[in-house]
């Protein structure tokens, strides 16, 4: 099976929709990497919004880089996505193994910790600028809904 992304607008372009099958992406990462379960469930929920936010880009040159600071042990990670969907990153720390959380499920939440999500979008100017700053905590296991 290949990975692949469904893309759908309806009601004149006000609403998007995305879904992405990213198995054989992560499994590449996860072997390249070595990573721990929970390390390759948080490199590879990263992987798939930096490759659905990549094919939202319009130039062919576009770079999209998603940058978790964070104080957990996963110590970050970081993805750079092109507007074709293709993408590759690493995490900070690819070792770390955490008890899983109250309902016996992977802790990523544990391992990323409390920190910041930079989103950086490079169009080849001269410069490039963050266009959004988070603040990620325990809570925000999705990436935000709308990108701009």
């Amino acid at each position: 099976m290949n990975d692949y992304i469904i893309r759908a607008i309806a009601a004149n372009d006000q609403i998007r929709a995305f879904a992405a099958v990213t198995t054989e992406t992560v499994e590449t990462a996860r072997q390249d990497h070595n990573t721990s379960p929970v390390a390759t469930a948080a490199l590879g929920r990263l992987l798939t919004a930096g490759a659905m936010m990549g094919t939202m880009m319009k130039g062919d040159k576009d770079i999209l880089t998603l940058q978790i600071k964070a104080g957990g042990p996963l110590e970050g990670i970081t993805v750079t996505a092109d507007s074709k969907g293709r993408v590759k990153g690493y995490v900070g720390n690819p070792d770390v193994c955490i008890p899983a959380n109250s309902k016996g499920k992977l802790d990523v939440a544990g391992a990323v910790g409390i920190g910041f999500m930079n989103v950086i979008k490079d169009m080849g100017l001269q410069k490039t600028l963050p266009i959004i700053l988070l603040q990620v905590n325990r809570y925000h296991q999705q990436l935000v809904s709308e990108f701009l």
